[in-house]
């Protein structure tokens, strides 16, 4: 699924503005990068959380050569599932639920933007 196709969705299940989902969902999108390249991580429930990983400098081999070369140290974005989310993918029935109440969402939006203006 591809952003502007999230962005149609949320704005027609909660009844926004095209540009106001837009600017919320860039809003998170940078709030969310910052708070990785600070090393914090990101929970999403009941989706699950991405963090940063960071993997130690190694020794290693070049495959084709077999010449010893080292790894340098990194850090990688990981993205750790919840068990409601790896049961749902498995089409198993979820042992914990987690409902989203539209209603509430859209009033709650609503009136937070409306401080806004």
């Amino acid at each position: 699924m591809k952003k502007n196709e999230i962005i149609k969705l949320i704005s027609k299940r909660l009844d926004i503005q095209k540009n106001t989902v837009e600017d919320v969902l860039e809003t998170f999108l940078d709030i969310a990068r910052q708070e990785l390249e600070n090393g914090g991580e990101i929970p999403i429930p009941p989706l699950g959380r991405f963090k940063v990983q960071k993997y130690k400098e190694r020794n290693s081999r070049n495959p084709k050569t077999g010449e010893a070369i080292t790894v340098p140290a990194k850090n990688k974005v990981v993205f750790k599932q919840s068990k409601f989310l790896k049961e749902s993918v498995a089409g198993l029935p979820p042992t914990t639920m987690t409902g989203i109440d539209l209603q509430a969402a859209r009033k709650k939006i609503s009136g937070q933007l409306s401080l806004l203006d």
